[in-house]
């Protein structure tokens, strides 16, 4: 049962009906579409890079230190600079790991296309 495809064809659709439509339930619908598309999305990276068919390091750091920063600077407020060095460490600590995860995973390839 090709799920995710399904999530990211529901998550266009109700995207594209928030987007067209009026009323009040617009942004309900726009965020609900997005976060459709986006777990889609994230799950199919993740497949994709865990089973060695394709790298997909830097998509994945670069949402570990979002997941790590928007928290922080939600809830404890710290200046711009410090959330920045924090999404930085996150992602410097990240990208290595999946590029060598990649690397074992797909029988020493760098990257595939």
């Amino acid at each position: 049962m090709p799920l995710t495809e399904i999530c990211m064809f529901v998550g266009i659709i109700v995207l594209l009906v928030g987007i067209l439509g009026h009323g009040g339930s617009r942004g309900l619908l726009l965020a609900f579409g997005l976060t459709l598309v986006t777990l889609a999305t994230i799950e199919l990276t993740l497949r994709e890079h865990l089973a060695g068919y394709r790298s997909h390091s830097l998509l994945i750091a670069a949402l570990a230190a979002a997941a790590v920063a928007a928290p922080v600077a939600a809830l404890v407020q710290p200046s711009k600079i410090i959330v920045l060095a924090i999404a930085a460490a996150v992602f410097a600590l990240v990208f290595p790991a999946m590029r060598a995860l990649f690397r074992r995973r797909s029988g020493g390839a760098d990257w595939r296309a």
